[in-house]
């Protein structure tokens, strides 16, 4: 599909000619409903059944005929894809939904680790933490131009990422392994590649959640987070990485759901405050791109506005983008009264024109292709994934001097694994050194957290830290540490040499063993 014939030939309201100043001329022609409805993007699932399946979990409505009517009806200027996806359905939805559209829709979703954060068929690239552990930053843009590419292959044009978030609470629910890490200039160096990797592969990158959702042990999902830093801290901390990236160009920024007293002593969430997101995001620090709302149905707005008003609210703030709205039409009507009652057209006009010149950007400028089938080609990363991996493996204590392994003549090793999905590095173990039951010369134990999330320690228990413990000063042992590095600080006043690989898989589980035979050397670092 050609986006310079789609714009000729099905942009009903005038026949305008495709120009370099198309989207000044498209909102010349737009009548007030259709400008409104250029602000929503709304939630989309390709499962006909997802309303009746997940009804309880998820305040949106999300089936194919719905979408028409809000597409038709309702002029809706873009949508996201939410729960998990196929990538074949996905392109034909989507190719569905810009036939009926007379104004071709912006197309977002989360991809922070590929595809496969949407799509449970696909190989996933590293979270962002384990991304955080890598030295090599050209390997960080490399990462984000292949997601760009994924993106591209299933037709979307935002991507909501990176996350650049410092995760300064332990504790965060919901941050943690998708931050780049604690440290505020190794998360805005790594944020700012990997939103250039996007770039490059001609995707919108995202950077989110604007404040600053890091210092918190709370879930807007679920509820709305207090903020209790001091302004200088937010200011100088928390807003760095954001600062580096508007520096750098980054096209558009997600506002959170974040109660922040520094900065807005009403409380309201960031998303609805014009204090923070015109008076800070617009005006002081000069970003100019397009400002999203993180999903409206989320509780820790919903919890506050109801009907339609925290559409209206985040209008008002200065939001362009109104990310899935719960009830379009309520939202509709709300924002229609209150532009007419406060003659709000001027302001109105310059988040379409934005809104509009995104789309002229992606579809003319970069004379955007429809993508009709699946390039495979973009989903062949297992090369780039393995290199990723290989590159964080980090050894954060290696007081004994062990690793590399030298054992002569075969000695014997014991392994002690805890945890999930355990077996598989067993049996790669197996593959490389003896293993015995007994007592050996060194013991190498395993811990296989089955959560990357804080929650009751990651999923382990304290019996099961306390056993590790006590192993640890019985004889020389190698702990290697399948998950969270937050684990790690537990172990740090044992004699163990301490290996952390991040996440539990194939790669880590050959990547470990590498950097355990010293086949290759451990070259990454804690980012937290």
């Amino acid at each position: 599909m050609n986006y310079k014939l789609l714009l000729c030939t099905l942009i009903t309201i005038s026949q305008i000619p495709v120009t370099a100043d198309w989207a000044t001329q498209t909102l010349q022609t737009l009548t007030l409903d259709q400008k409104i409805g250029q602000l929503f993007m709304v939630a989309a699932h390709t499962d006909e059944n997802i309303n009746k399946l997940h009804a309880f979990r998820s305040p949106y409505t999300m089936h194919k005929k719905y979408i028409e009517h809000l597409i038709k009806n309702y002029y809706v200027g873009g949508i996201i894809y939410l729960g998990t996806s196929d990538a074949e359905k996905q392109l034909q939805h989507t190719r569905h939904y810009q036939q009926q559209s007379a104004i071709p829709l912006l197309i977002g979703q989360d991809c922070e680790w590929g595809f496969a954060m949407r799509c449970k068929a696909t190989t996933k690239f590293p979270y962002t933490l384990t991304l955080g552990a890598i030295a090599d930053n050209n390997l960080i843009y490399e990462c984000g131009r292949a997601i760009g590419k994924q993106c591209h292959a299933v037709g979307v044009h935002i991507n909501f990422a990176p996350v650049c978030d410092i995760n300064s609470d332990p504790r965060n629910p919901i941050i943690g392994y998708r931050s780049f890490g604690a440290d505020k200039h190794t998360v805005a160096q790594k944020a700012s590649v990997f939103a250039n990797g996007l770039a490059d592969a001609g995707v919108i990158a995202c950077a989110k959640h604007f404040p600053g959702h890091g210092n918190t042990n709370q879930d807007s999902h679920l509820m709305l987070p207090m903020i209790n830093d001091d302004k200088q801290t937010i200011m100088d901390r928390e807003l760095h990485p954001f600062k580096e990236l508007i520096t750098n160009n980054i096209p558009a920024v997600m506002t959170a759901h974040l109660a922040i007293p520094a900065l807005d002593k009403s409380n309201c969430p960031a998303s609805c405050s014009p204090a923070i997101v015109t008076d800070l995001l617009r005006n002081k620090l000069n970003f100019n791109g397009l400002i999203i709302t993180d999903g409206l149905g989320m509780r820790g707005i919903t919890n506050k506005y109801k009907n339609g008003d925290a559409e209206l609210n985040a209008f008002l703030a200065g939001n362009d983008i109104l990310l899935c709205p719960v009830n379009v039409t309520k939202a509709h009507v709300k924002i229609k009264q209150t532009v007419i009652a406060q003659n709000l057209y001027g302001k109105l006009d310059q988040h379409v024109l934005r809104i509009l010149r995104a789309k002229e950007t992606i579809f003319i400028k970069h004379d955007y292709q429809f993508p009709t089938t699946i390039d495979k080609n973009a989903f062949a990363t297992n090369s780039l994934i393995k290199q990723l991996f290989d590159s964080a493996i980090t050894i954060v204590q290696n007081t004994q001097q062990l690793i590399p392994l030298t054992l002569q003549n075969n000695q014997p090793i014991t392994h002690h694994a805890f945890g999930s999905n355990h077996q598989a590095f067993t049996n790669f173990l197996k593959e490389r050194f003896v293993l015995t039951k007994e007592h050996s010369y060194l013991q190498i134990i395993t811990l296989h957290p089955p959560s990357h999330r804080p929650q009751d320690n990651f999923g382990v228990k304290q019996q099961t830290i306390d056993r590790i413990k006590n192993l640890c000063h019985k004889q020389k042992t190698i702990l290697i540490i399948f998950g969270s590095p937050y684990l790690a600080q537990q172990f740090t006043n044992t004699p163990a040499t301490i290996i952390v690989a991040y996440e539990n898989n194939d790669y880590t589980h050959r990547a470990t063993l590498k950097v355990l035979s010293g086949d290759i050397k451990s070259i990454g670092f804690l980012p937290i």
